[in-house]
């Protein structure tokens, strides 16, 4: 079947059939965000447009560089095509005045012009991969060999 948009409880049921760990925070006055942990990395999946029925949803995680992160992200952003790095600033904690590099890694899944189920599948899988290769780079650890990616 061929989806033009889809819903909170369709993603979910996706996400079940990975079995993706998830949580979905959801009100009436804001947007959906579903908090998801995909081979024990972390990653929100925001679903965009107009609710309940969504067009697009955004693949998101952040990790805390080891490296230069403006030099990193350039290199990483050459490798990866259909995902973009960044850096941002963030507060160490709620009361700290110090702020702290980090690099966020987005991925933009649209579902205009129609899409299967199979690919959003397959889209997600290729997420998990983008997670452990960008942990890998990012933190300049070895903790995942391309053994184990593929």
């Amino acid at each position: 079947m061929i989806m033009n948009y889809i819903t909170v409880d369709e993603i979910s049921e996706i996400l079940d059939e990975l079995e993706v760990e998830y949580q979905v925070d959801f009100d009436e006055t804001e947007d959906p965000l579903i908090t998801c942990v995909m081979s024990d990395e972390p990653f929100n999946l925001a679903p965009l447009g107009q609710g309940p029925f969504y067009d697009s949803f955004l693949l998101r995680t952040v990790i805390v560089p080891d490296f230069d992160p403006g030099e990193m992200c350039n290199q990483f952003n050459r490798t990866y095509y259909y995902c973009t790095a960044f850096t941002s600033m963030i507060h160490a904690d709620a009361t700290d005045q110090e702020e702290q590099i980090i690099v966020a890694i987005e991925q933009a899944v649209m579902l205009c012009g129609g899409v299967t189920r199979d690919h959003l599948i397959s889209t997600l899988h290729l997420w998990e991969s983008v997670l452990l290769h960008a942990t890998n780079f990012f933190e300049g650890d070895d903790k995942y060999s391309d053994e184990d990616i593929d």
